[in-house]
C-alpha cells in the first residue's frame, strides 16, 4: 500500500518535470530497475512500442537516459540497453528551467524578476 503510494507520488512529480506521462512512467521503471530494453519497457508500460521508442530517443537526447548497445550472437539489430540519468541532475536542469521562466518576467517596476534556487551542500550528482 505505501508503496503505490510512493509510486503514485513519484509518478506526478516526473510527470511535472518531464510534461509526458510517458517520459515519467519510463524514467521511473528505469530508476526501479537500474536498467533495461526498449523491449522490456513497452512490456511494462503497455504503451505502443513506437511510442516508447519516440520517448526513449527524446529521452536520450535531453540527456535524460543514457544507452549502451548490446552485442547479441544472433542476426539482427543489437538493441540499445537504456540507463537513467541521476535523479540529482534531472532535479538541477529543471530548477534552471524554472529560474530561466521566472527570470524572464518583468515585475511591475518594468524589471526582470532575478532568483537563483540553490540545491543543498550534499546534492552531488
Amino acid at each position: 500500500m505505501e508503496e503505490q503510494k510512493s509510486t503514485k507520488t513519484l509518478n506526478r512529480i516526473f510527470l511535472d518535470i518531464f510534461e509526458s506521462r510517458v517520459k515519467a512512467k519510463i524514467y521511473l521503471y528505469l530508476l526501479r530497475r537500474e536498467h533495461d530494453t526498449s523491449e522490456n519497457i513497452i512490456t511494462y508500460t503497455g504503451f505502443y512500442p513506437s511510442t516508447v521508442r519516440k520517448a526513449l530517443f527524446e529521452m536520450f537526447e535531453q540527456n535524460i537516459v543514457y544507452r549502451k548497445k548490446v552485442k547479441k550472437n544472433s542476426k539482427g539489430n543489437n538493441p540499445y540497453t537504456y540507463y537513467p540519468v541521476s535523479p540529482i541532475k534531472i532535479l538541477r536542469k529543471y530548477t534552471k528551467n524554472i529560474e530561466s521562466k521566472f527570470n524572464s518576467v518583468i515585475n511591475k517596476d518594468g524589471r526582470y524578476i532575478k532568483i537563483k534556487i540553490e540545491m543543498g551542500k550534499g546534492d552531488k550528482a
